[in-house]
C-alpha cells in the first residue's frame, strides 16, 4: 500500500503537531527500567516471512520470548500477526510485538501506534511493544524529528497499558536517533553488544538452526526482568503496578487514558461488530501413537476451529483498517474542498491535497481487496469446520 501521509496545512497542522508533541513530552523520561535478570534469556523476533513456526519445539529448544511483527500503516497488518501471538502464547512463550514504522512525523507515528493497538487489543501480549525505526526513508530525518516519532509512539503505547521499547541498530542509535528515555532494543550482529547507552534487549544476529523455526530467524537476548515486571493479573513485584490481562492499569508513568480501547477504535469495532480476540491457536507435534478415527476427527475439528478463529480475527482487523482509511479519506477530501474554496490558494498546496485524496482512494481499494481475500479465507475455513462437524 501507499504510505499514509498527513498533508494537513496551516493552523490544523500546528494544532495536531503541538498536541502530539505534548503527549510525547508526557511520556519522556518516566518509564521505569526493569530489574536485571541473573542470566540473559534467549528470544526471537518474527513476521509472516518466517512461515509456520512450531512454537512448542521453539520453546523446548531454550527460547523464552517471541517478538511478533504487527504491521504498519504503509503495508497493512502482518497476515500472521494474530496467529503468531496466540500460538506462541499457547506454547508458553512470552510474547511481545513490534511495528516496523515508515513514519516521518509524530502524526504518522501516532497512526502506527493506533494500528498496533487495534491489532493487539485482547491478545495475550505479555512482553514489550516496540517501534522499529530503521528504514532508509528515515535516515536523513533530523534527530529532533526521530525523537518525536519514537516519543509519540511510545507514549501512546504506554498509556494503553503496555511497556514500550525502541528498536534500531547500534549505529542508528549513536549517529541518527540518539539516546532515548524509553527501554532500548539494540541490533548489533557481533559477539558482544558494544553500544555505550542503556539497553534492555539485544538482537545479536540471525540464527539458521533453531529447532521449530524453518530457515533463518532473528535471534535476541533480554537482560531485564520483564517476566516478573509484566504480570498477567495482580501487582508486579518489580514496578509495583497493577496489571489486568497483561496490561498495566495503574502505576508510575501511566495515566490510564488508553487502558481501554481508544474511543475511535471502540466506535469502529462497535459499528462493524468486530473483535480481535481469538481462541488461542495450538501447536501440535507428530507422534507415533495410533489414534482411533473418532479421536483423529476430533483433533482435526479442533485444529480447524482454531484456524477459523485466527482467520476471523485477521478479517476483522482488515475491516477495521478499511474503515480507518475510509474515515481518513473523508477528512482528506474535506480539507481539499476547503483549500479549493480558499481565495488565492497556492496551486502546489492544492495539488498536494488532491494527491493525498487520490492516494487514500488507492489505499481503500487495496484494503478492500485484502478484506475480500480474508473473507474468502474465512469462508473456506468455515466450510472445513462444517464438513468435519458432520
Amino acid at each position: 500500500m501507499k504510505n499514509v501521509r498527513h498533508t494537513l496545512t496551516g493552523a490544523l497542522t500546528a494544532v495536531l503537531s503541538a498536541a502530539l508533541l505534548c503527549l510525547a513530552v508526557l511520556g519522556t523520561g518516566i518509564n521505569a527500567k526493569a530489574a536485571q535478570l541473573a542470566t540473559p534469556l534467549e528470544g526471537v523476533d518474527i513476521s509472516s516471512y518466517n512461515g509456520n513456526i512450531d512454537f512448542a519445539t521453539l520453546r523446548a529448544s531454550g527460547i523464552s520470548f517471541v517478538m511478533v511483527r504487527v504491521g504498519n500503516t504503509k503495508y497493512g497488518i502482518d497476515s500472521k500477526a494474530v496467529e503468531n501471538i496466540n500460538a506462541a502464547n499457547a506454547a508458553g512463550l512470552r510474547v511481545g510485538a513490534y511495528c516496523y514504522t515508515y513514519a516521518k512525523s509524530a502524526a504518522e507515528a501516532a497512526a502506527d501506534a493506533e494500528l498496533t493497538l487495534s491489532v493487539i487489543n485482547g491478545l495475550p501480549v505479555s512482553f514489550p511493544v516496540a517501534i522499529d525505526i530503521e528504514d532508509k526513508s528515515q535516515q536523513n530525518l533530523p534527530t529532533e524529528t526521530q525523537q518525536a516519532i519514537v516519543n509519540t509512539f511510545c507514549a501512546i503505547i504506554q498509556n494503553a497499558g503496555y511497556t514500550p521499547i525502541v528498536y534500531t541498530n547500534k549505529n542508528w542509535f549513536e549517529q541518527k536517533l540518539g539516546a532515548v528515555s524509553w527501554d532500548a532494543w539494540v541490533a548489533q550482529y557481533n559477539p558482544t553488544c558494544t553500544y555505550s547507552g542503556a539497553y534492555t534487549m539485544w538482537q545479536n544476529g540471525i540464527a539458521s538452526s533453531i529447532p521449530g523455526a524453518p530457515g533463518q530467524i532473528d535471534h535476541d537476548y533480554v537482560f531485564s526482568d520483564y517476566f516478573n515486571q509484566i504480570v498477567e493479573n495482580g501487582t508486579s513485584s518489580v514496578d509495583g503496578a497493577t496489571y489486568v490481562n497483561w496490561r498495566k492499569t495503574s502505576g508510575t508513568g501511566f495515566d490510564g487514558t488508553n487502558v481501554t480501547k481508544l474511543s475511535w477504535e471502540q466506535d469502529l469495532l462497535n459499528s462493524i461488530g468486530a473483535t480481535t480476540t481469538t481462541t488461542p491457536a495450538t501447536t501440535t507435534t507428530t507422534t507415533t501413537t495410533t489414534t482411533s478415527n473418532a479421536e483423529q476427527k476430533k483433533k482435526q475439528l479442533k485444529e480447524a476451529k482454531d484456524d477459523l478463529a485466527n482467520k476471523q480475527a485477521y478479517r476483522d482487523a482488515c475491516q477495521l483498517q478499511l474503515t480507518l482509511y475510509q474515515q481518513q479519506y473523508d477528512a482528506y477530501y474535506g480539507l481539499f474542498e476547503q483549500l479549493a474554496a480558499t481565495p488565492n490558494c497556492d496551486p502546489a498546496t492544492l495539488q498536494t491535497a488532491a494527491d493525498s485524496v487520490h492516494m487514500k482512494q488507492q489505499e481503500i481499494v487495496d484494503a478492500t481487496n485484502n478484506l475480500q481475500t480474508a473473507q474468502a479465507d474465512v469462508d473456506a475455513a468455515q466450510a472445513k469446520v462444517d464438513s468435519l462437524s458432520k
